[in-house]
């Protein structure tokens, strides 16, 4: 029997009354809440109903909140609490005051390279953090209004000696440098694009750790805001 679906002024396991919807995407939902005890804003995350039954994609959400306990970082949200109950599985995260990326992107218009820096340096401090303990976030990286795909959009190519190559237009150039002695690119385009990529003969595409995906996926937000 699937669970029932959260909405707001309902209690929580009798701990935590639920205020407005501030959030959601594929997996669940995110609500501003109340300790009733302690008097605590928080944020609660709930697994859609439809999924909240398979245990695979339970044990995955509490991983989640595992995960980022291990690492313990001041730029990753505190997990305060977890548990199962007649909405289904549920995490208690910190509740942060403050504007979104993409409410001030709205407001503000494209961010300055000041204020691009400040909004991705704590990321990458973040993200550093995570790699450190061996935990690598295998699905999308979001600032809030801003998506960057990890997989498909930079690529690194390793040139013969001597080639010559200029990407086409449709393909940003990220790095240009000596790897192994080898001459390697790193590119970055739309996943179409790809596909029609002439490379000069015995050129070959080398593969790039999760953690250089990562800074890629950064780099290319801060490109973007």
């Amino acid at each position: 029997m699937a669970s029932r679906t959260p909405s707001p002024g309902i209690v929580v396991d009798n701990k935590y009354r639920l205020a407005e919807r501030i959030g959601g995407g594929g997996m669940g939902y995110v609500f501003r809440a109340e300790n009733v005890l302690a008097g605590r804003a928080v944020a609660i995350k709930f697994l859609h109903p439809e999924l909240s039954e398979n245990s695979e994609l339970a044990q995955r959400f509490f991983q989640e909140a595992q995960a980022v306990n291990k690492i313990r970082h001041p730029n990753i949200v505190d997990v305060i609490d977890a548990g199962v109950g007649e909405f289904g599985p549920y995490i208690v995260m910190e509740h942060l005051e403050g504007e979104g990326v993409g409410s001030a992107l709205t407001r503000l218009g494209r961010f300055d390279m000041e204020c691009s820096l400040s909004t991705a340096i704590p990321v990458l401090e973040a993200l550093d953090a995570a790699h450190r303990v061996g935990i690598i976030h295998r699905g999308q990286m979001r600032f809030e209004g801003s998506l960057a795909e990890l997989r498909g959009l930079v690529r690194r190519v390793r040139l013969p000696a001597g080639a010559e190559f200029a990407p086409p237009p449709e393909f940003e150039l990220w790095r240009d440098e000596e790897i192994d002695g080898v001459r390697t690119l790193a590119l970055r385009a739309e996943p179409a694009a790809w596909d029609a990529l002439a490379l000069p003969p015995d050129a070959a595409f080398a593969e790039m750790s999760l953690e250089d995906r990562f800074i890629a996926c950064v780099g290319s937000t801060v490109v973007r805001i």
